[in-house]
């Protein structure tokens, strides 16, 4: 499973409860930084992986001369942006999960820090 999280440079809290929401059901989670942006991918798989798994297969990918460039990039790109899940989060377990007050509440965090111009 691929779940693309909005974040703000000081506050992971949507990944950090997705992460926890997701590692009830799923047996590793990877959370990734994307460059240049305030997202994050968090990849959860249900059969146990490390990140040898995504080397490993790299190394095939770059092996293989039909390979697209683009593909090696993202994983590159995903690699370079792995991101250790440090903080619990909340458990969301049903649809009354704060999802739209812990967004809107990083949305009014960040502008109200004046953070602003980092989005130029």
């Amino acid at each position: 499973m691929v779940i693309n999280v909005g974040r703000t440079p000081d506050d992971r809290r949507m990944i950090n409860s997705l992460y926890a929401t997701a590692s009830t059901v799923f047996s590793t989670i990877y959370v990734s930084d994307l460059p240049e942006s305030y997202n994050s991918m968090l990849f959860a798989t249900a059969a146990p992986t490390t990140i040898k798994n995504l080397m490993d297969n790299y190394a095939l990918l770059y092996a293989n001369k039909q390979t697209p460039n683009y593909l090696l990039e993202i994983m590159a790109q995903t690699y370079a942006g792995l991101h250790p899940q440090t903080e619990p989060g909340m458990v969301f377990t049903d649809d009354r999960a704060p999802v739209e007050q812990i967004t809107n509440s990083m949305v009014l965090n960040f502008l109200l820090a004046g953070k602003v111009d980092s989005l130029r």
